[in-house]
């Protein structure tokens, strides 16, 4: 009985060791590569989406209210997704 709890301890003490390295390996992945991605992909797709909506605005029948409307909504997806990534990598 005795041999069999040290062996667990032994065990649980290795596993949390363990634990404890993918999460360091895991932490330098988000602050090396995710964090200094996300600014980069979220403008891609802001000016990608600018363009979609310049058919709005160049060209004979102009809709200013409409390209308005897009810009604006881009911005508002791109400010939640900043807001949820931020929100995981706080925690």
């Amino acid at each position: 009985m005795k041999k069999t709890i040290s062996l667990l301890a032994l065990l649980l003490f290795f596993s949390i060791e363990m634990q404890a390295q993918i999460t360091n390996v895991l932490n330098n992945f988000y602050s090396v590569w995710v964090k200094p991605a996300i600014p980069i992909v979220a403008g891609l797709v802001l000016i990608v989406g600018a363009l979609a909506n310049m058919g709005k605005v160049l060209g004979e029948s102009r809709d200013y209210k409409g390209f308005a409307q897009g810009i604006v909504l881009y911005l508002a997806v791109y400010l939640c997704v900043v807001a949820i990534v931020s929100y995981i990598m706080a925690g």
